[in-house]
């Protein structure tokens, strides 16, 4: 790998900093924290920060920019982006705790094993990274109490939420706090017109949290084979629209 010297060329990194591309980002940070330094001064970038490193990371900042945040207070608990393997222990025990209470009507869980635990891990940064998947933990004083998710839907526009919790937290308002959270959050993204939440018709306390929150039935759609033992395969789908700035500037939904 080659970084910028301050004479003008290009010169080779030290070899114990090759080792390691864990280090090449924090090369890349501080590219970033030129560049924007520079830009801020209304000073041209440091002349040998090349145009298309200078671009690739701005490109990347502004990405950085539309993505919901990492961490969400909501009082007395949190969403919190998932932190790789780190989590796998308390993920897994959270799913164990869980299993059967999930079963009727989450398909996944007829696969679960450490394995798929750990693929789950594994997979959530790079997709949060790439806005496909924007998976939040659920803690409440430190321990694990659910997931919720947005994803992309069938529209670049529109994302669907989905969420579960631990049987021991259910009944306590949290889903419909930790969901409302996840509208605020998804609505302050520029690309995000609309947000659904689809549930099983059977499974009807899944339809107390968006007609709660203002959503509104817009179809019904035909799930083939049913999605999960006590599916009916039907999927109804509830949309909430973007809210439109009123006239004196306040927000209303």
């Amino acid at each position: 790998m080659s970084c910028g010297c301050c004479s003008g060329g290009w010169c080779r990194l030290h070899r114990r900093y090759e080792r390691k591309a864990a280090h090449f980002p924090a090369f890349g940070a501080i590219a970033a924290a030129l560049i924007c330094y520079r830009h801020l001064a209304g000073e041209a970038a440091p002349r040998f920060i090349c145009i298309p490193l200078q671009r690739a990371v701005l490109r990347t900042i502004m990405a950085v920019m539309e993505r919901p945040r990492q961490i969400i207070e909501c009082g007395d608990f949190v969403l919190r982006g998932w932190r790789g393997q780190s989590d796998f222990a308390p993920a897994f025990t959270l799913i164990e705790e869980s299993l059967d209470h999930l079963r009727p009507w989450e398909p996944w869980v007829a696969h679960h094993s450490e394995e798929t635990t750990r693929d789950f891990l594994a997979k959530s940064e790079s997709k949060w990274a790439s806005g496909d998947v924007y998976n939040y933990a659920i803690a409440k004083a430190g321990t694990l109490i659910g997931m919720c998710q947005t994803y992309r839907g069938a529209e670049p526009q529109g994302r669907r939420i989905g969420y579960w919790l631990h049987p021991a937290a259910t009944g306590q308002g949290i889903a419909t706090r930790a969901t409302a959270t996840m509208v605020t959050e998804m609505f302050t993204l520029p690309d995000v017109e609309y947000l659904e939440i689809a549930h099983d018709l059977a499974n009807t306390s899944s339809a107390a949290i968006p007609r709660r929150l203002g959503f509104t039935e817009v179809r019904r759609e035909q799930v083939t084979p049913p999605a999960a033992p006590s599916g009916s395969g039907i999927d109804v789908v509830w949309r909430l629209n973007r809210p439109t700035p009123p006239v004196d500037g306040t927000r209303r939904l």
